[in-house]
């Protein structure tokens, strides 16, 4: 648990909506939105800022698999899986609360990627680690 006082870093919440994430165009097409807890303020990364993820939740119309991921570009590679989301129902919720957060790649944003076209809601909280503030 974080302690919201006296986080570790600059705690976030991170949102990704899409009716077809099966094959997304670019690396950035794949990237989750990071906001500012709290806010409605968008969070740019430097390029040696970690993401710790914390908490993942996803959702699903459709029957399928999404991937969250850390990664240089939008396809999931061994070592980048934070975690896998099965739908196999109609609007099915899956969570995910890390008693160790991961902890993304320098600069890197959390992405998703989903087996099948159909929309795909997935959100995420932890804090960002900023070596240089």
């Amino acid at each position: 648990m974080i302690d919201v006082r006296n986080p570790p870093g600059i705690l976030f919440h991170a949102e990704f909506y899409s009716a077809d994430a099966s094959a997304p165009a670019n690396e950035a097409a794949a990237r989750m939105t990071l906001y500012e807890a709290g806010t409605g303020t968008e969070i740019t990364l430097a390029a040696d800022d970690q993401v710790c993820l914390t908490s993942v939740s996803g959702a699903s119309l459709v029957t399928m698999a999404a991937h969250v991921f850390d990664g240089d570009d939008e396809d999931v590679d061994a070592g980048e899986i934070v975690t896998r989301f099965e739908f196999v129902s109609v609007a099915v919720w899956h969570n995910l609360i890390a008693n160790v957060p991961f902890v993304c790649r320098p600069g890197s944003y959390p992405k998703v990627r989903s087996s099948a076209i159909g929309q795909v809601d997935v959100f995420a909280t932890g804090y960002i680690r900023r070596p240089n503030p």
